[in-house]
């Protein structure tokens, strides 16, 4: 199955809008949604090929930049503004959960969503695993070499 892919900017229910990449399967069934939450590096190359991946096998999948409030954009393994982009990291996954609902929300629009979502979180994206279904109205959550789980 093929898919449509593209940069969606996201209207932040705190004021500001940020980048997501979105893949959607080609064709007009519903089917459900996926919103990855990356790793420390961003949405690299990487995270788009997993959101390819899931659209050629019938889902919409979302990889919002959940980064854009300190260094936006994809970074390189090596970029020593990795770590601290990230900092303090609670105070970060707390921010990045608003985006992460409206990322949902984005994907509930979209006319060929069947109402189900999953986050799956990978590396530092991993608490957002947790929190989608617990605060945030997601129906699963997959976690992907989580780090620091310990959530407020």
């Amino acid at each position: 199955m093929s898919a449509r892919t593209t940069e969606i900017k996201i209207r932040s229910s705190g004021g500001g809008e940020f980048d997501c990449y979105l893949a959607v399967p080609q064709g007009a069934s519903k089917v459900p949604g996926v919103v990855l939450a990356s790793a420390i590096h961003g949405v690299d190359k990487d995270m788009r090929a997993i959101a390819d991946e899931f659209a050629s096998h019938g889902y919409i999948a979302a990889a919002p930049d959940l980064f854009w409030r300190s260094v936006p954009g994809p970074l390189k393994r090596d970029d020593p503004r990795s770590t601290p982009r990230g900092q303090p990291r609670l105070d970060k996954i707390k921010a990045g959960e608003a985006d992460m609902a409206d990322t949902l929300a984005e994907i509930r629009r979209l006319p060929t969503h069947n109402g189900k979502a999953a986050a799956m979180g990978f590396c530092y994206g991993g608490p957002y695993s947790l929190i989608g279904p617990a605060r945030l109205s997601y129906d699963a959550g997959v976690g992907f070499h989580s780090t620091q789980m310990k959530l407020r």
